[in-house]
Formats: C-alpha cells, structure tokens, sequence
C-alpha cells in the first residue's frame, strides 16, 4: 500500500540507504501513478533514476529506463519514452558485454514499439535477434512480429512467427503463443480471412488469459468484435466489445493506452451502428497516440470504415467530430465508449 512505501523510503533515507531509497521511490511511483497519475509520479521515478546515475548502477539503471519508458509510452508522452530508450540504449551499451549489446537494441526496440516508431522498432528488434542468436540465445519475445504486422508487411509477420515458433528452445512459451496468435490475427485481417481471424483470435484471448495478461485479452475481445461484424455476425459483437472495455478500465495493466488501443474497434461499432459522429471522435481520439496513428495496419482495416463514414457527413460535422476526439481524455473517453457500447447492446441506440 501507499502508506507502506511512503514509510519504507523514509526509513531508507534515515538510513542514508541511496540503494534502498532508489527502489523505494521506483515503487511508490507505482503507487502514486495509479492513484493520481503521470504528472504525480514523474518526480519520484527521476529521483529515483538520479541515485542510480549517482551510483554508477548501470544495470539497474539500464533496467529501470525500459520500464519507464514503457510507462511513458502508455501515457503517450511519447518524447519522456523516447528520452528514456535513448538513455537505456546508451546505458547498456555502457556495460559493454555482447549480451548488454543485445539487450540495448532489444530494449530500444521494444520502446520504440511502444512509442509507435515501427520502422526503428524493426530495425533495432532484427540487430537484437541477430546478436542473441550469435550467443546462442533466443529473444526474450517475440516482438518483432507486432511491428511488422504495423508496417503493414504481413507475408513478413506470417514467416517470422513460422520461424520463432517452431524454433528450438522457445522460452516464456504462453505469452509467446498468444503473441504468435495475435500477430498471426492482424495478417489474416488484412486478407480478408474473417473466419480464420476469428479463430486466431479467440487462441490469442484464451493464450493471454491462461498467463495472466487480462489487458491483453480484453484487446483481443475489442479485436473479436469488430471481426464479428466483419462476418455479419452482430449479435455477439457488441457482448465481446463491451467485455473488452469493461476488462482494460477494471484491470489497468495498460493503463490509459488501453483505451487508446481499444477506440478504432469501439469507432467500426458505432459506425456500423449509426453513431456517425461518435465513431469519427473515436477513430480520431485512437490517433492521438502514435501506436495507432503511425499503424498502417490500423490505417487499412478499421480507417476504411472511418473514410466512408466521413464521406457521408457535412463538413462542419467531421470538423466537430475530430474536434472532439482530438480533446477528449483518455479515462472520460473510456467510460463514455462503454456507456455508448451498452446501450447499443442492450438496444437503446442503433
């Protein structure tokens, strides 16, 4: 708890304990995050992140970076994430071992991710791959395949996970079979092949749910929605949407970034509904973030639907709409998609 954290820094900084402070202060920025968000936890992580430097803990510090530049990433402060990939990468680099080599462009690349730079993200993820196989190690997951399924080079995503999943000695095996699923969904969407994407993503939910990454699977809930429309099958649609949302605001392991992922399926829903406006705020508000923005996959599968719907509106409407989704705040947006979804299952709208 809170009070907990709080107590155990002031005990370390009684004790002149810099280590102790360090990771005191990491955690209850943890803490602060949750209950008051980015901005209330910030100066305690870069207090944090200044012992470690002080300390000459380049692994420590190293390690920690990639979090928080995760953290950053997911609150879209997409230049504190890239700040902080810039300074994982240089410090283990810094440490010099192959494998700190390795892990400088996995970690980079794993941010980059996050921070909707695919290009970079590819390029600093197949250096990584190349330099673990040349230790006769493997990758610690495989992310590759997610930027390369957003750089739209989906033959490319097919033959990698071919290739990992049926390599020898794959680790993390769970998490690595619901990714494998997941990227393996993003390619069939792009084909075209519904039915096979609805399978896919039905293993990617049962995958993630078995190892314990819920937010991942209230995603592919969102993903199986929109792929039930796809099949003019929309009675369920609306049940897996709304499960979705209600999973990614209950759980929080994305934070607000899962609501940004979740918006271009919640934006085809309304569509498909006849909020047209709502669904043009929605689409709108998901490119507010760089994840989805710089997403050619999201682009062709789910922004198709947003054009035509734009293509139907005056000006001065999609002027409104966009207007509203680029204002709109994450956690408001959230509850506002679950309200709408709701009451378009339970057949108030629509």
């Amino acid at each position: 708890s809170t009070p907990l954290l709080e107590e155990s820094l002031a005990l370390y900084r009684q004790m002149n304990d810099r280590w102790g402070q360090s990771e005191a202060l990491l955690s209850l920025s943890s803490a602060r995050l949750r209950l008051a968000g980015y901005l209330a936890a910030k100066p305690l992580w870069e207090e944090s992140l200044a012992i470690k430097r002080e300390q000459g803990d380049r692994r420590g510090l190293a390690d920690s970076l990639a979090v928080l530049g995760i953290r950053a990433a997911s609150h879209n402060e997409t230049a504190d994430a890239m700040q902080y990939a810039r300074e994982c990468y240089d410090t283990y680099v810094q440490i010099s071992d192959r494998a700190s080599q390795a892990e400088a462009h996995w970690n980079f690349g794993v941010l980059m991710t996050w921070a909707g730079q695919y290009a970079q993200a590819k390029d600093s993820l197949t250096k990584a791959e190349a330099l673990y196989g040349e230790l006769g190690l493997r990758p610690p997951a495989l992310i590759l395949g997610n930027a390369l399924a957003m750089l739209g080079q989906y033959e490319a995503v097919v033959a990698y996970v071919d290739r990992y999943m049926t390599a020898v000695g794959v680790t993390d095996k769970k998490p690595n079979e619901a990714r494998a699923y997941n990227w393996l969904f993003y390619a069939a969407m792009a084909r075209r092949d519904y039915a096979e994407a609805r399978r896919l993503s039905q293993k990617s939910i049962a995958a993630y749910e078995a190892c314990g990454l819920t937010a991942y699977a209230g995603i592919g809930y969102c993903f199986l929605g929109v792929v039930s429309l796809k099949l003019a099958d929309r009675a369920p649609s609306c049940g897996y949407l709304e499960k979705g949302l209600r999973i990614l605001q209950d759980k929080n392991q994305l934070g607000p970034l899962g609501i940004w992922l979740s918006a271009p399926m919640t934006a085809v829903l309304l569509a498909d509904a006849g909020l047209l406006e709502e669904a043009i705020a929605a689409f709108t508000f998901a490119n507010n973030h760089p994840m989805i923005a710089n997403s050619v996959w999201f682009c062709e599968v789910m922004g198709d639907v947003i054009q035509t719907v734009e293509a139907d509106l005056s000006p001065v409407q999609v002027a409104r709409a966009h207007k509203q989704g680029r204002d709109a705040e994450p956690w408001q947006m959230g509850a506002e998609f679950l309200a709408m979804v709701s009451a378009i299952k339970g057949g108030r709208i629509g």
